[in-house]
């Protein structure tokens, strides 16, 4: 019988932590069990965990002295369940900051996901979000949203649910905890893909669901403003750099670089001076630090002008 697997990455956000149990335990369909990761785990958030698991017993909770990011918490979560489940079961990934946004959402992605399994031996994963990669541009592209139902994708968005199926996650291994924060699902959906399995977005579910998540669109190409320069962009930066390489080739890399890290923030300098400047030597660092192989949380200094680290998963 396939059993699901789930994995809840948290960060010292205990309501945000109790809501999204809530969610789950409310689902018409639940899974078979629920690992909560939780990282630098206080007595609050573990308060939370151990309330859930007294109502149901099938949640299970795996705290962490430090924060290893999103990749590393699906990392140790998937090192976890991977040896006692079977290759036809599912593990579906849960963040404490994205609840389900209705309790029949995990039954119907549960039944997509067995019958896109029944077509084809060589699926990896199911979701609810998904995009192709642009390996000449070295971006996403967001899925035509025409597709009637079900869309072919390189990867699966976190934080809308993904599901992959645990004989997938033990021919490639778990995501790559050494990313730490940002791009590590397309790591992975990539490296699946690579191994030569399927990724499906159910599109008609995305429809859906889409408005009530906050999410009623995607961003087509990269946009020509500035975010704030952060640890989070010097993350994201940092790991674009580095998956370049590997799953676009150094021309691309080369390429991305000169625009999105160089032209953009020198384009921004007369109308954003100051962001625009701490973006220069913040994409400047992220490359510098992505050639040199930094990985995990180190990296973000006075240098580069952004805060030490991530205060969310997300």
């Amino acid at each position: 019988m396939t059993r699901i697997h789930g994995i809840l990455v948290s960060y010292r956000r205990p309501g945000a932590l109790a809501r999204s149990l809530d969610a789950i335990e409310g689902s018409s369909v639940q899974p078979d069990e629920l690992l909560v990761v939780d990282h630098e785990a206080t007595d609050a958030t573990t308060a939370v965990v151990e309330a859930a698991a007294r109502r149901a017993p099938w949640i299970r909770h795996l705290p962490v002295e430090r924060n290893l990011g999103p990749a590393g918490g699906r990392a140790l979560g998937m090192e976890h369940v991977v040896p006692s489940a079977a290759d036809e079961d599912w593990i579906t990934l849960f963040d404490d900051d994205d609840p389900l946004p209705h309790p029949q959402l995990l039954g119907l992605l549960s039944e997509r996901a067995s019958e896109l399994a029944g077509r084809s031996g060589r699926i990896g994963g199911v979701g609810l979000r998904g995009s192709t990669f642009d390996r000449r541009r070295g971006y996403p592209v967001p899925v035509e949203l025409q597709h009637d139902r079900d869309a072919p994708v390189d990867y699966l968005h976190g934080g809308f649910f993904p599901c992959y199926r645990v004989g997938a996650v033990r021919a490639v291994g778990p995501f790559r905890s050494s990313l730490f924060f940002g791009w590590a699902d397309l790591e992975y959906g990539l490296r699946l893909r690579r191994a030569g399995y399927e990724l499906w977005m159910a599109v008609d579910l995305w429809r859906r669901d889409a408005s009530s998540m906050g999410h009623p669109s995607e961003r087509v190409r990269p946009a020509l403003g500035l975010e704030p320069a952060d640890a989070r962009r010097y993350y994201r930066m940092r790991n674009w750099f580095r998956l370049l390489p590997e799953y676009a080739g150094w021309p691309t890399t080369a390429r991305v670089f000169a625009l999105a890290g160089l032209a953009k923030p020198i384009m921004n300098l007369p109308v954003q001076p100051l962001l625009a400047w701490r973006h220069l030597r913040l994409n400047v660092r992220a490359g510098w630090d992505a050639a040199r192989g930094v990985e995990g949380p180190d990296g973000p200094n006075r240098w580069t002008g952004v805060p030490s680290g991530v205060e969310e998963e997300g």
